[in-house]
């Protein structure tokens, strides 16, 4: 499986909070679920340049939506399927999942800041740019 690509130490910061706070409110699976998350979930180096794509987020997605399906089938010791199906109620839950946290989250762009289609064209993404601007 694909590890979970690092984050940023702010989003780190707040699932190791809501970890505590669903620990005071009794919710100790919760609880015990974010922070076996906050302790495998690799950090990433601001200082360094972090690009994202769309099209990575979908494929990890898929990736990720098919591992969960052969734990269901392995648990049901289903040997008989049809892949084709399967995708395609893959791609429904992977399109509510982003769909409802984009809604929950008020996030109004469907593009994340990362991505290199949301920087501007001909610009070395490998490269740092400091812009100086004169009024």
């Amino acid at each position: 499986m694909t590890d979970i690509r690092p984050i940023r130490f702010a989003l780190a910061q707040r699932i190791d909070l809501q970890a505590q706070e669903a620990d005071v409110r009794g919710l100790t699976k919760l609880a015990s679920e974010l922070t076996s998350l906050a302790e495998t979930v690799p950090i990433r180096n601001e200082e360094l340049i972090f690009s994202y794509s769309q099209e990575e987020l979908q494929s990890r997605l898929k990736e990720s939506f098919w591992r969960s399906a052969l734990e269901v089938m392995n648990y049901h010791n289903v040997l008989n399927f049809d892949a084709q199906e399967v995708n395609e109620i893959l791609s429904q839950a992977q399109e509510n999942l982003i769909m409802a946290l984009q809604n929950k989250l008020a996030i109004n762009s469907l593009l994340g800041p990362f991505d290199s289609a949301t920087c501007l064209p001909g610009v070395d993404q490998n490269s740092i740019v400091d812009l100086d601007i004169e009024e």
